[in-house]
């Protein structure tokens, strides 16, 4: 790699990195040894709710990770994703590009073919992923620049399963976030679930 591109590689890392003062990690240590719980603020009208699952390395999801979508009809896919009207497009357009005919526009979305849209677009996870990918956040640092957390986003987990997930390296990672999403403007909230 030349000069100027590992250069530009190294720059690119560095934006990602936070810098946390001494004083809060030391405050949010000592909180989550007393409590077993991260140091979190709870604002009552946050912009977010972020729910944090898992044990050690915890997932989090922009909204409930119960969330139980409805699956809409072919028609109301068609008309809110499609670029025509499904009234307008051809039997043949139809079948080639969604997999159905003029008769099952008014069927329920195949359940499949949904969860695999769903979960790149219009999930709990996938939009945690499309909110956190905007801030090019990766890794937190203790002042005399040791890693204290990361912030893991995935494209696609393995062949086969296309969805965007976020995890963090640890609880711990959940304060820094808060700490670094408030200096950003975003008042966030986060529940933390064990599974």
């Amino acid at each position: 790699m030349n000069e100027f591109l590992h250069h530009l590689d190294m720059e690119a890392a560095r934006r990602h990195q936070i810098k946390m003062p001494a004083e809060f990690l030391d405050e949010a240590s000592q909180y989550a040894d007393r409590y077993k719980h991260p140091l979190l603020t709870s604002y009552l009208q946050p912009d977010h709710t972020f729910w944090a699952v898992g044990r050690t390395s915890p997932q989090l999801y922009l909204g409930n990770p119960n969330y139980d979508p409805e699956i809409p009809t072919n028609r109301e896919f068609i008309r809110e994703h499609g670029d025509i009207a499904p009234s307008r497009m051809s039997k043949s357009r139809l079948y080639e590009e969604y997999g159905i005919t003029p008769e099952e526009l008014d069927d329920p979305m195949d359940h499949e073919r949904y969860a695999e849209y769903a979960c790149r677009h219009d999930s709990p996870s996938s939009n945690a992923y499309d909110f956190f990918d905007t801030l090019k956040i990766s890794k937190f640092l203790d002042e005399s620049g040791e890693p204290v957390g990361y912030l893991y986003l995935e494209d696609g987990v393995c062949p086969g399963n296309d969805s965007k997930i976020v995890t963090v390296s640890n609880r711990m990672t959940l304060s820094c976030l808060q700490w670094a999403l408030e200096r950003r403007g975003y008042r966030c909230n986060f529940e933390v679930e064990e599974s």
